[in-house]
């Protein structure tokens, strides 16, 4: 009886009850459309998880705690993306791994940094970050006498514009100081408060690098410092390198926590205990049916107001193509409408969408779901004045040059989701939007 007590036969029973989150995880790891760094903070996660206390069984609090965790899992299963699915798992999993009723805040972090959430970090994070990062550039190039003004990601300067764009939001760098902050605290047995602390430190001392990064790439770009072609690299690895010789640094002045050498509890199987035991296990078999009854969410088209093709802004002269499997994988699930055309060099991929939506896909990360290696490359602005996204890719012998950007109805246009999104959101543009997306092999020229 006591072994249906313990944390393995608790933690079997969530795994098993988490399917879904599994298979989801293994779909995103296969299918490309993220980075496959969550696959070293899962190493570390392992590398880290608890040797010892799997026989020992949970208080009653902990039951209790872990009950109401995986009754708000079943709750919102049908109103959660699959993201906050595996939130709620590897929550619960720490809860369950976790001895004498403290949270592993360190190898939280892990399980959660383990997750693929590069890009959508990148979508709702990646434009506020560029935002502060342009903002903290002022002072910095202020004090060495220039006057530069800022429009949104956009520095001005002696009639040069200099945008900091998706690439600089500092969201890898991020994600990789977190990653190493983590790791440190899980090596150094450090609770939860020095790990919150530790945290937080990163996360600022990672922002003051990226700001450091773009301030330095502003005068690299408008040939304030003369540099050479591999300095925009050399710059940020640099910049990252010293942060994370500080995060390191920091870690090791806080003080380290001894070995859990506490014996193994010997806590007797109360009836209030054996309740929320089985409760617990009910809760899990119907975590593990929810999924099979609940229907996938269906998104309404948008097609009462849609004006027709002819409006859309491409050349007059494409020809209207049927999807094909790459614009197909970008018509998954979206929320609007969807057209292919080409003018004989190019391929246009057109969106049409009324609302804000995550499922506005930015085209790397379509890219690299369907086997191309992506590398980002500087806006180009044409002599019409419209500035375009854009990014190289290669998959064998083919190599794409890749724009893209995002019009509304007033004129207003975005080079990047992220930006858009939350123009949308906070009510600064009003919809219907379209997201022009033109592929072309070779020789780069303007979509207009």
């Amino acid at each position: 009886m006591n072994r249906l007590h313990s944390r393995t036969a608790l933690a079997a029973a969530l795994i098993l009850a988490a399917w879904p989150v599994a298979r989801w995880y293994a779909a995103r790891l296969g299918d490309g459309s993220d980075e496959p760094w969550g696959l070293a903070a899962l190493a570390a996660a392992l590398w880290f998880a608890p040797r010892r206390g799997w026989a020992e069984p949970l208080s009653t609090g902990r039951l209790l705690t872990f009950c109401a965790l995986i009754g708000g899992y079943v709750a919102t299963y049908a109103l959660l993306p699959p993201l906050g699915h595996a939130l709620f798992f590897v929550t619960m999993l720490s809860v369950a791994l976790s001895r004498r009723d403290k949270f592993p805040l360190a190898w939280w972090a892990l399980l959660v940094l383990s997750l693929p959430l590069v890009a959508t970090l990148q979508f709702y994070l990646g434009y506020p970050l560029r935002l502060a990062a342009t903002a903290c550039c002022l002072p910095l190039l202020w004090l060495g006498g220039l006057h530069v003004t800022a429009e949104g990601t956009a520095l001005h300067w002696a009639g040069e514009t200099v945008i900091v764009d998706a690439p600089c939001s500092g969201i890898q760098m991020l994600w990789t100081g977190l990653f190493l902050a983590a790791s440190l605290a899980c090596w150094r047995r450090l609770d939860v408060r020095q790990s919150f602390r530790l945290f937080r430190q990163a996360s600022i001392t990672i922002f003051v690098a990226n700001v450091l990064r773009a301030t330095a790439l502003f005068c690299t770009e408008t040939k304030l410092w003369p540099a050479p072609t591999w300095a925009h690299e050399g710059i940020g690895l640099a910049l990252f390198g010293t942060a994370a010789m500080t995060i390191f640094l920091l870690s090791e002045r806080l003080p380290q926590n001894g070995a859990d050498a506490a014996a193994p509890s010997i806590m007797k199987i109360t009836p209030r205990a054996g309740l929320a035991t089985g409760a617990l296990f009910s809760l899990c078999l119907t975590a593990a049916i929810v999924p099979c009854l609940t229907a996938p969410r269906s998104h309404a088209e948008a097609s009462n107001a849609f004006p027709g093709w002819a409006v859309a802004p491409i050349p007059i002269d494409c020809a209207n193509l049927p999807l094909g499997p790459r614009e197909a994988h970008f018509a998954a699930g979206f929320p609007g409408r969807i057209g292919v055309f080409s003018d004989g060099s190019r391929t246009y991929v057109v969106r049409w969408v009324r609302t804000p939506t995550r499922k506005l896909h930015p085209a790397s990360d379509c890219l690299l779901a369907v086997g191309y290696s992506v590398k980002p490359a500087p806006i180009l602005i044409y002599p019409d004045g419209s500035r375009w996204g854009s990014v190289t890719a290669a998959r064998g012998t083919e190599t794409l040059r890749v724009q893209e950007h995002i019009v509304d109805a007033e004129g207003r246009e975005w080079t990047d989701v992220s930006a858009w999104f939350w123009s949308a959101a906070l009510g600064r543009s009003h919809g219907p939007w379209w997201a022009v997306t033109v592929f072309e092999a070779e020789k780069l020229r303007a979509p207009r």
